[in-house]
């Protein structure tokens, strides 16, 4: 037979004699015993305690008190304990947070002091101003003892949406580039033109006897025409990689003194002088 059952027969003959108050106040102990046990048994370890140490009390009878006081002591290793942690999103560790345990707040949960719950899965939160909420669930053993949870916070949308939509950069150095580029190929185009029309110009009037300077003067234009080219080319790959450079891997420490930001809503030339 269980104590659950032994105790109303015990608190009967302990209740017989005696006043009312004393009678009642010997079965309110043994009621305690009762629902503590009830409450041990659904996992229901916080409101066990509470029974428990009610009846745990001197003034309650001894064969009940000492089976309390017992069962009060199986709860202290049984129940779980929990400590917190927040991390802001670049992994710093933050302390103004305010911790929902199932809906319910717990202040001074960050200050490294374990917290004891009931076994099973549980709800907790973290809000911190001007983050998203952490919200996750985890089931907590019996038993279990010191277990860590940490919440880790992301940038919110708007932080996202600004990041990806950050300004474009356009330094000086691509701007530099891309008229000399500009320029040798426009002169590259003046100077193969003017001697082609050169050349054609001696083959029909003086093919085989042309003056040597006017054929020079023609394989120079050509010469400096190669020369424009690949300045050109030069000008070209290099305005290509300025603008890889400031956008991909500069940042606002090393970023182009001068540059030009166009982004959504802004156009025009910033920078540090």
């Amino acid at each position: 037979m269980s104590l659950k059952r032994i105790l109303p027969a015990v608190v009967f003959a302990l209740t017989s004699f005696g006043s009312t108050a004393f009678a009642d106040e010997r079965a309110a102990c043994v009621q305690a015993a009762d629902r503590g046990q009830v409450a041990r048994d659904q996992g229901k370890l916080s409101a066990a305690r509470v029974e428990f140490t009610d009846c745990a009390r001197a003034s309650c009878p001894k064969l009940v008190a000492k089976q309390c006081t017992e069962w009060l002591a199986g709860l202290t290793a049984d129940v779980p304990t929990v400590s917190f942690r927040a991390l802001d999103p670049k992994g710093t560790e933050i302390l103004d947070v305010t911790v929902y345990v199932d809906s319910v707040e717990r202040k001074g949960s960050l200050d490294g002091t374990p917290l004891e719950l009931d076994p099973g899965v549980h709800t907790f939160r973290f809000v911190h101003a001007g983050l998203p909420d952490v919200i996750f669930q985890s089931i907590l053993r019996v038993k279990e003892k010191n277990r860590v949870l940490e919440a880790k916070f992301v940038a919110g949308a708007a932080d996202e949406k600004k990041e990806h939509h950050r300004p474009f950069r356009f330094p000086w150095t691509a701007s530099v580039s891309f008229a000399l580029g500009a320029a040798s190929f426009i002169g590259m185009g003046i100077l193969v033109g003017t001697a082609a029309h050169d050349a054609d110009a001696m083959r029909q009037s003086c093919a085989g006897s042309c003056l040597q300077a006017d054929v020079d003067w023609v394989n120079t234009r050509v010469l400096l025409a190669n020369i424009a080219m690949g300045v050109g080319i030069g000008g070209i790959s290099l305005f290509v990689l300025s603008l890889v450079i400031a956008n991909t891997v500069g940042n606002k420490d090393d970023a182009p003194k001068a540059s030009l930001l166009i982004g959504p809503g802004s156009l025009g030339v910033a920078g540090r002088f």
